[in-house]
């Protein structure tokens, strides 16, 4: 009599295949870099592992017979649903030894179910879920007393927060200060040590104590809530508030009216986790869809990951004044001419509030408009030189009228209205020392540098403070 065959899950054969081919897999796409390509580091190895990944998932099915021929779609059906399945449970409590861009593409859900360990790493550590603290009028603001050293691909500095959360070294800053600043990761000083951030510069020119109350992800929605809560302790000569393109984003006033609905919700990522869960309900059509948010998150985001999803753009090279530079344009497309949805008139209404703020607090008001590298020097790339084909691209597609680097500012001028006048561009004041072959900002980051930084200190410094050079 014949033996039956085991059932594949018993097969001890096929078990020890698929997890080796896992783990190849895993190896492989743990080998590609932050800023890796198609292939990544190791291309000989990546075409090896796909190879016998496939080879071990053909030996098992054909060496899985069953009397029907007419069920092979079956246990090939039935193969790549367990490999898929047994691939989820190995990524889940294997996810620090993925790539973090990989498991920065899952689904929020699961980004939140993961350890906090796994987005810990050697080249790699950014403010952890835990770090962040909700805030029912704020959204959400940095954890108090923080102190790590933040590190992504080209960037790394030292992130040390007060005990409310910003990037002040002297408490008694909230008692009196002459300056108070406020903005995005461009004001907090994102991508540079504390020391080198253009608010602390620009109190060092001047010799003034100017309290920092901006942090990384804010927008306009912040502004004059964070102003109202803490400005008026430090009686404060000159308000600054920083506005830079992605501070349109209507994200914020999303939530503000969920809140309004529902006054009861804590912050800004209590209000992610019921979006998520909605996406749930709206996503149950789509059955592809609903697989890859709920059912097989990894092996979604890793078909992603090694089909181009973790590219980068291609990386402009040219000299100005005999200096090689060299910038990621990629923010540049939110300067081309499309549709976008803004809440204008909510914005509007918030930069007024910002200036009745410092009306009834007899403060001096100055918006200031921060540019991104996309900003500042592809208008310049007609004078320069040695331009790779990249930069060559980017020249063409400024002259053929696709990018209006002045859309963002003639948005904050059409949202203050008679307030106009209080903007300061700082895009011309940059672009006289980019001119000069100024290195400004990072090469794969749209954030100033510490150079950047300075030559922003110094503007400001001018507009806003008597006297100065």
């Amino acid at each position: 009599m014949k033996q039956a065959r085991r059932p594949p899950l018993k097969d001890p054969i096929y078990l020890s295949l698929v997890f080796l081919s896992l783990a190849l897999f895993c190896v492989s796409v743990a080998s590609r870099s932050i800023q890796g390509g198609f292939l990544g580091k190791s291309n000989y190895l990546w075409i090896a592992t796909v190879i016998f990944a496939s080879a071990s998932i053909l030996l098992i099915v054909l060496g899985w017979k069953l009397p029907a021929v007419a069920r092979g779609i079956k246990r090939i059906s039935f193969v790549l649903l367990y490999t898929v399945l047994v691939y989820e449970v190995v990524a889940f409590f294997c996810a620090g030894f993925l790539p973090v861009n990989l498991l920065m593409m899952t689904p929020e859900w699961t980004q939140r179910l993961l350890p906090d360990g796994a987005f810990d790493r050697k080249d790699f550590r950014v403010a952890l879920s835990r770090e962040v603290v909700d805030d029912p009028d704020l959204g959400y603001h940095m954890a108090p007393n923080l102190d790590f050293v933040h590190r992504a691909g080209e960037i790394s500095y030292r992130l040390q927060t007060d005990s409310h959360g910003f990037a002040n070294a002297d408490e008694s800053l909230y008692g009196q200060a002459d300056i108070v600043a406020t903005g995005d990761s461009f004001t907090m000083g994102a991508t540079v040590e504390q020391n080198d951030s253009w608010p602390r510069q620009l109190s060092r020119i001047s010799g003034m104590r100017l309290l920092n109350l901006a942090t990384m992800g804010w927008d306009v929605y912040q502004y004059p809530r964070v102003l109202e809560r803490y400005a008026p302790s430090a009686s404060p000569d000159i308000l600054c508030v920083s506005l830079i393109f992605s501070d349109l984003k209507p994200i914020y006033y999303e939530y503000q009216e969920y809140r309004a609905e529902y006054p009861e919700t804590p912050g800004y990522s209590e209000y992610r986790k019921i979006v998520s869960r909605r996406n749930l309900t709206d996503v149950q059509g789509n059955y592809l869809k609903f697989v890859g948010q709920f059912i097989a998150p990894f092996s979604r985001s890793t078909l992603r990951f090694i089909t181009g999803g973790n590219t980068t753009s291609d990386v402009c090279e040219f000299s100005i004044a005999d200096q090689v530079l060299r910038y990621d344009f990629k923010m540049a497309r939110n300067f081309q001419n499309q549709r976008e949805e803004f809440r204008l008139q909510a914005v509007a209404e918030d930069l007024a509030r910002i200036t009745e703020f410092a009306r009834e607090n007899g403060s001096k008001l100055y918006f200031v408009y921060l540019p991104s590298p996309s900003e500042i020097y592809i208008p310049l790339l007609g004078g320069a030189t040695n331009l790779n084909d990249a930069a060559a691209a980017e020249l063409s597609r400024y002259e053929s009228g696709a990018y209006d680097f002045r859309r963002f500012v003639n948005l904050y001028l059409e949202a203050l209205g008679k307030d106009r006048d209080r903007l300061l561009d700082a895009t011309s004041y940059l672009q006289e020392f980019a001119a000069r072959g100024e290195d400004l900002a990072w090469t794969h980051d749209f954030h100033p540098n510490a150079a950047g930084h300075f030559r922003i200190a110094e503007f400001v410094a001018r507009h806003v403070v008597p006297g100065a050079p």
